[in-house]
């Protein structure tokens, strides 16, 4: 557009300096022939320029009043389109926080009503896993509480000397120590005691004097227990002797008898009667124990290879209920039993001997915990009779080699 415009004003400036020569050829005045090339030369500047035009609106001027602002309308926008979605994110819901509790407001030494912890009738039924994890597996922050537990009462019985009222921090730890190690100390003199005394009577019954009572028995059967945990025992006191009550809540049967606390005893009984308790709710596996027994002909048994026939919940059921270790294979398991069950036949061949009115409450709730019988409902009177019961099972039959046989059955019948 531009240059048309620059060759429309080329054109006029040429047919103005025409006419400007043909005006001076004539014989003009110069000033009258300037006159028209100034004005050719100002029509094209007009014609060059193109200027634009206003349109005015009649209706506007008219009226004098000014004109309205627009409304404050919001055009909406076109939604984002992206080419390259993100991931979505969660919808978060707002919650609302408890607002804290100013410390002048906090309750001191606030007590837990402990039977609102309780579990109620309904949930006693349900299995916990938590609980028994728990039970199970104590924290280490528990295990030395226990630990402390176990001193602190072990010098209220007069078993370890309490540490000077005046003591500090490390005086009564230092203390602690020294009264531990000359506990287990006097246990070690304890063990070598027992062995002279053992050796003693064996040495009557060899030179033909009384025969072996069922208490001299039982001694020199944990005597020789001691002997086998004597040296792993010497070991940990020689190198962590501060280990060793931690090593009573998580490993108890490696202690000798000898070297254990009162508290720890009791602590040991109440989770060795929780674990037979849990083996022996196992109902189904002691009915096909009983089962597999009454098809053996005239005299009902379950021998081992039977039992291991069974399947490797009924081993375990019986270990449980017989207070043994239910970890690791099948033949362990399955000599575990055998060594155990030949104990309680040669008990059962000393107790029909001796007379059991002399066994006290405690020794009837022992001998029925040893043969897998749970007596802690039974009264004195009842544990009697079950006791009876079970040797008159269990000493029928001549063949000595079916001693154990004969008692499997009969722990799986005191259990299904």
């Amino acid at each position: 557009m531009l240059r048309t415009l620059g060759r429309n004003g080329f054109v006029e400036r040429s047919i103005a300096a025409r006419r400007h020569k043909t005006l001076l050829v004539r014989g003009q005045y110069t000033h009258l022939a300037l006159r028209p090339t100034t004005a050719a030369f100002t029509h094209s500047r007009l014609l060059a320029t193109t200027t634009p035009q206003i349109k005015s609106d009649p209706s506007a001027s008219k009226s004098t009043a000014p004109i309205p602002p627009e409304p404050n309308v919001s055009i909406p926008r076109k939604p984002k389109v992206d080419l390259k979605p993100a991931p979505v994110k969660p919808i978060i819901a707002k919650t609302t926080l408890p607002e804290p509790v100013p410390t002048s407001q906090a309750v001191p030494n606030l007590r837990i009503d402990k039977s609102k912890l309780q579990p109620s009738d309904e949930s006693a039924d349900q299995p916990s896993t938590a609980a028994s994890s728990t039970t199970s597996s104590p924290t280490i922050a528990g295990s030395v509480e226990e630990a402390r537990h176990d001193i602190k009462k072990a010098e209220e019985q007069g078993v370890l000397a309490p540490p000077p009222a005046d003591a500090g921090r490390v005086r009564r730890l230092l203390h602690h120590a020294k009264e531990l190690l000359k506990f287990y100390w006097n246990g070690l003199v304890m063990i070598n005691t027992h062995r002279r005394q053992v050796a003693e009577i064996k040495l009557r019954v060899k030179e033909g004097g009384e025969p072996i009572s069922r208490a001299e028995y039982r001694f020199m059967r944990t005597h020789k227990q001691d002997l086998l945990k004597l040296i792993p025992f010497m070991v940990v006191v020689l190198l962590m002797e501060e280990l060793i009550p931690l090593i009573a809540i998580y490993v108890p049967g490696m202690l000798p008898s000898t070297t254990v606390l009162p508290s720890q005893r009791k602590r040991i009984e109440e989770k060795a009667m929780e674990k037979q308790a849990t083996f022996g709710a196992r109902r189904a596996a002691f009915a096909r124990i009983v089962q597999a027994g009454k098809t053996r002909g005239n005299e009902p048994m379950v021998d081992l290879q039977s039992l291991r026939a069974l399947g490797s919940d009924c081993t375990e059921a019986v270990c449980g209920v017989l207070r043994l270790a239910t970890w690791g294979p099948a033949p362990i398991l399955l000599y575990r039993i055998d060594r155990h069950l030949s104990h309680i036949a040669k008990d059962d061949e000393l107790l029909a001997k001796d007379d059991m009115g002399m066994l006290d409450d405690a020794g009837i709730g022992k001998a029925l915990d040893e043969r897998g019988i749970i007596a802690t409902n039974y009264s004195n009177k009842q544990g009697r009779k079950q006791l009876e019961a079970w040797l008159m099972d269990v000493s029928s039959g001549s063949n000595d080699a079916n001693q154990v046989a004969r008692r499997i059955f009969a722990v799986a019948r005191a259990n299904a």
